[in-house]
């Protein structure tokens, strides 16, 4: 009798313990997963960011989405190393096993949203070279792999010395100017889309060591996307205050230049002391090889 009501005894303990271990299962797999973020910038080996293609210390980008009845907006991710971000603040959430969109952006910016961009300052640039991308994840498959683009657009100007100037002509102390360009406009933290003001173009002008820091005599922009009927007018102004003018910056099969989206747009500009001509100019994305890029400026 007493071995019966042992064995009684250990079968409720095993069936409590199962029933509380089935219980227990049930109540982790409806609590909330925290995100995992990975973050990496398409760049298939090619220089994306005016200063360079990975991430650095202090980089951070915002996340915003939706998991079940919890809105995130905007929250804070810190580059921790390689790829990996950690939370800087509050943790995003799977509040459910559905899986789910977010999206990111980066630089961040803490009042995200609709952000006011003015391009007039290359050296700040870092500032405003947008990326974004968006990922899906959910509770069981929890990373966010995000795999940014740029938002924004690049001009590259090489600056050649042709007739009449030395083989190791010095460029690099000019003033740059590019007709009829918005310097100001938005960026939309949710969407990923840049664009321009409705105000007038007024043009843009750089001047080397205030307003732009050329590498020799490369000069490189990074620009608000619009399309610019007729194409930019280019003027270059030497040190000496000698103007170099006429020459257009146009897309390749279109006299308009259309100012794309994560786009580079490169140009070889041979400064001649004779007639001006233009021949093709080097349109890709930051991820793709560049072709010909060649414009001359003649006086």
């Amino acid at each position: 009798m007493r071995i019966r009501f042992l064995l009684t005894a250990v079968s409720l303990m095993i069936l409590t313990a199962c029933n509380n271990l089935q219980e227990t299962e049930e109540t982790i797999g409806q609590m909330p997963v925290a995100v995992n973020v990975w973050g990496t910038i398409n760049t298939n080996g090619l220089t994306t960011r005016v200063t360079n293609d990975t991430w650095e210390t202090g980089d951070a980008i915002g996340i915003s989405g939706k998991s079940g009845n919890v809105e995130y907006t905007n929250r804070q991710y810190d580059f921790f190393k390689g790829s990996s971000f950690i939370p800087a603040g509050e943790v995003i959430y799977y509040i459910n096993r559905e899986t789910v969109e977010f999206s990111a952006y980066h630089p961040f910016s803490e009042m995200g949203g609709e952000l006011a961009v003015n391009v007039s300052n290359q050296n700040e640039s870092k500032s405003f070279d947008y990326l974004y991308a968006t990922a899906e994840g959910s509770e069981a498959a929890p990373l966010l792999d995000f795999k940014f683009r740029h938002k924004m657009c690049k001009v590259v100007l090489h600056f050649l010395p042709g007739s009449g100037f030395a083989e190791d002509a010095d460029f690099s102390n000019g003033i740059i100017r590019l007709a009829d360009l918005h310097p100001t406009g938005t960026f939309n933290t949710i969407t990923g889309s840049a664009g321009i003001s409705t105000e007038e173009a007024g043009g843009l002008e750089f001047t080397a060591g205030t307003t732009i820091v050329p590498d020799g005599n490369t000069y490189s922009f990074i620009l608000l996307p619009e399309t610019v009927s007729g194409g930019v007018s280019l003027s270059f102004i030497q040190e000496d205050g000698t103007v170099y003018e006429g020459a257009s910056l146009t897309g390749k099969e279109s006299a308009d230049l259309a100012l794309t989206p994560g786009k580079v747009y490169e140009y070889n500009v041979t400064v001649n002391r004779e007639r001006l001509t233009i021949s093709s100019s080097s349109i890709h994305g930051w991820d793709e090889t560049p072709g010909d890029k060649d414009v001359n400026i003649n006086i």
